[in-house]
């Protein structure tokens, strides 16, 4: 039976172009899964609606709906290709977001919640609107939508990923990459002969914040980072994207993964690094005993490690306990591995005091040659 009907769902006749995207949280079905308390788990999708809600309007976007843990928004201003500055406040509303990921976690960390890491993609197409529900809420549908959320499934974590429309429309824009970095990342197979890049997007560390935000003056954009398909041939373009991904896909393949190893006892230190060195696949290590220089040491190069790295942390320590620097090291990056080992009956305690903690992630010292060079692979697999 097909059922019409004039109160669910009305076109309005009026599509446009904007930018319109996704932003949903990583593995919160996992992180959630050990909380018990509805008020805990309502209070941590909460903060997350809310919080992203607010950033999103203060840049002039509008969040359409939610959907559990994603969120669709489009930036209405963006409709009008001279007004350069919407198309900037896009990138700093998602950069600000990203900037203030390690303040937001610090408070999921004091409500004893799962800290967030997120998936964010933005591009740029027609948009069709329609009036749904009896409070005529806006929706809006589109091929440009259903690209967007199949490309948000390929986004990087916590980084801004834009799609190939979004990407050729900035590289017309004055002065866009004096301000900003892009480089492909992935690509989404529409068809046989027919494939969608991904590109991620990052502020040009000598750039102010604020400065970003405000328009200039109308120039010409240096073609150095950005390759347009009205000066050079589209298939050529599609060449040397495909050779950039690979080089990009092959120095991936080849980063050596990394360990640090934090225990206040030098010759725990030296029989971990003994036993991890007899293991065949070469890992990069590096210790220390005191983990306040530890935790200096990663805050200035997490962004670095990506999913290369795991931390080998005891509990008892002076200054910072394994359990305080675990909860700082996941409001910087929650995809940090971590594996406790440790000498103290306490991995029941352990287990209810950090929520998502494996089994894996759980050894007791004295520890086996064997058994840590196979948790360690599984971990860093």
């Amino acid at each position: 039976m097909i059922y019409h009907s004039s109160k669910e769902l009305r076109f309005i006749q009026n599509s446009k172009k904007c930018c319109v995207g996704f932003i949903d949280l990583v593995n919160s079905t996992a992180d959630i899964l050990p909380i018990v308390s509805q008020l805990k788990i309502e209070r941590y999708y909460s903060i997350f609606i809310n919080t992203m809600t607010k950033i999103i309007r203060g840049y002039g976007g509008e969040v359409v709906k939610n959907m559990g843990d994603c969120l669709l928004y489009y930036f209405p201003k963006t409709s009008q290709l001279d007004c350069i500055n919407e198309f900037r406040k896009v990138i700093e509303c998602f950069l600000e977001i990203l900037d203030s990921r390690s303040t937001i976690n610090e408070h999921m960390i004091q409500e004893n919640l799962p800290t967030f890491s997120y998936r964010i993609t933005i591009d740029y197409g027609t948009l069709n609107f329609a009036l749904t529900g009896s409070y005529n809420q806006i929706d809006i549908f589109g091929s440009i939508v259903n690209i967007c959320s199949k490309l948000n499934s390929l986004s990087i974590p916590n980084q801004i990923n834009i799609g190939e429309h979004f990407y050729n429309l900035l590289s017309s824009l004055p002065q866009f990459c004096d301000q900003y970095d892009c480089s492909p990342t992935r690509e989404y197979i529409l068809t046989e002969h027919n494939r969608y890049l991904l590109y991620t997007i990052i502020r040009k560390k000598n750039i102010d914040k604020n400065k970003s935000r405000k328009s200039s003056s109308s120039s010409l954009l240096s073609n150095q980072t950005f390759i347009t398909k009205n000066t050079i041939n589209y298939h050529q373009e599609i060449k040397q994207e495909d050779e950039r991904l690979k080089e990009i896909q092959t120095e991936k393949n080849s980063i050596i993964k990394k360990i640090i190893i934090i225990d206040d006892d030098e010759s725990v230190i030296l029989t971990f690094k003994s036993m991890l060195e007899n293991n065949n696949n070469n890992y990069n290590i590096i210790s220390f005993t005191d983990p306040v220089i530890a935790l200096k040491y990663l805050k200035q190069n997490y962004y670095s490690f990506n999913n290369n790295l795991l931390i080998i942390l005891d509990i008892r320590m002076k200054n910072i306990n394994g359990i305080q620097f675990y909860r700082h090291i996941k409001s910087l990056d929650s995809s940090i591995k971590i594996l406790f080992i440790t000498g103290l009956d306490i991995i029941d305690e352990l287990k209810s005091m950090v929520p998502g903690l494996s089994d894996d992630q759980i050894r007791k010292k004295p520890i086996e040659e064997k058994i840590l060079q196979n948790t360690v692979n599984k971990l860093l697999s």
